[in-house]
């Protein structure tokens, strides 16, 4: 087994477990339920990983694994800012209809990942390491859906946070910055998806979970502390 693979299934074992303590600490609470929903994709991700990596021998068994991962990877961004809401408590009519659309939206975009791949992701890179599914007109999409949604958690933390420090509010401006530190975590791991557009970075590929990993380990503190 390549090294890549052990991190990714070993990645995918460990945040599972963190998804299962959230839940435990708190089941009843909202905030919990999500993020304990942004870790359980997370995980879906990585072990979708790992069996593509275990399969680039078989270039169709890959690309069955890559449109799996795009199930669960395509519901973060809505996740994380569904967490943005209820940290901050900005819930306003034009936040809801945009929470609205982000559900709806990661839903189609799960949906046409395994039933309108070709339009997704189709076609493979070859690179010295293995294969890799080739981004489509969907996937373009998706994109421009995911920095839309990351951009708007990073709105409305960064006010809210400004606002917490002017009331003197410090120990929750802190909790704050955890939670910003560890969806910035997430930002490091965007590099895989160069691999769609023909760009080789299996170099970087280990940044992509442990930072999956470690944007977990830092929501979990900032959220369940």
């Amino acid at each position: 087994m390549q090294l890549i693979s052990a991190v990714s299934i070993l990645s995918a074992v460990f945040i599972f477990c963190l998804g299962i303590f959230i839940l435990l600490n708190n089941k009843r609470n909202k905030l919990n339920i999500v993020l304990s929903l942004f870790i359980f994709s997370s995980s879906g991700w990585f072990f979708g990983s790992f069996m593509m990596f275990l399969n680039q021998g078989n270039a169709d068994v890959a690309l069955f694994w890559d449109r799996f991962v795009y199930v669960w990877v395509v519901f973060a961004p809505t996740f994380l800012y569904h967490i943005a809401l209820l940290v901050t408590n900005f819930y306003g009519r034009a936040r809801r209809i945009l929470l609205k659309i982000a559900y709806m939206g990661s839903f189609f975009f799960s949906f046409a990942s395994l039933f309108l791949g070709k339009y997704f992701v189709d076609g493979l890179y070859i690179y010295s390491w293995g294969v890799h599914s080739q981004a489509r007109i969907l996937h373009h999409v998706f994109m421009f859906f995911l920095f839309s949604y990351i951009f708007l958690f990073y709105v409305d933390t960064i006010s809210y946070h400004k606002k917490l420090k002017a009331e003197n509010n410090y120990l929750e401006a802190l909790r704050l910055r955890y939670l910003i530190l560890g969806v910035s975590a997430i930002a490091g791991g965007s590099v895989g998806v160069l691999s769609a557009y023909g760009i080789d970075i299996y170099a970087f590929s280990y940044l992509v979970y442990i930072s999956g990993t470690v944007s977990s380990a830092v929501l979990t503190y900032a959220i369940v502390k």
